[in-house]
């Protein structure tokens, strides 16, 4: 059997705090530091040395959704992440690197696409050709031959 680890607070001298997961005693050791930013709300122990991250956890006890979707469907979030994932799967949004640069890719021809492009889609070319292709396949020669048109029909 696996032995689990302790982890002991030993960032403030009278605190002897113990953990089993190593990030759980880093986010433990937030609060003891002088620039922590610490809830205040009752039966909340959270604490970051983040800001904004502290902003978007204030945001969720009080209910205010700063975060709008640019596209007009009326979501809101207090969570900047969650409004990512919303416009991403309903927008089809690909957002930028944090570098400016773009990481999305199409998976058919794994060319980088630029922030203003949406997933690429198939060359006219290729589309009636496959039509062309189909057409050919799903309707016999003679049938096709037989079927008046739409001028004969008037």
């Amino acid at each position: 059997m696996a032995v689990k680890k302790n982890y002991v607070c030993s960032a403030q001298a009278d605190c002897n705090k113990t953990f089993t997961k190593y990030n759980d005693l880093k986010k433990h050791e937030a609060a003891h530091s002088p620039n922590a930013h610490i809830c205040r709300f009752p039966g909340c122990d959270f604490a970051t040395l983040s800001k904004p991250s502290f902003e978007i956890h204030s945001d969720r006890h009080t209910g205010e959704k700063r975060h709008k979707c640019p596209h007009g469907c009326g979501f809101k979030t207090h969570n900047p992440a969650a409004l990512t994932r919303h416009r991403k799967a309903e927008h089809g949004h690909l957002p930028l690197s944090r570098g400016g640069r773009t990481v999305a890719t199409s998976a058919s021809h794994m060319t980088p696409l630029t922030a203003c492009q949406t997933k690429p889609q198939p060359s006219p070319a290729a589309s009636s050709a496959a039509a062309l292709a189909a057409a050919s396949t799903s309707v016999p020669a003679a049938a096709a031959a037989a079927t008046p048109s739409a001028k004969q029909l008037q």
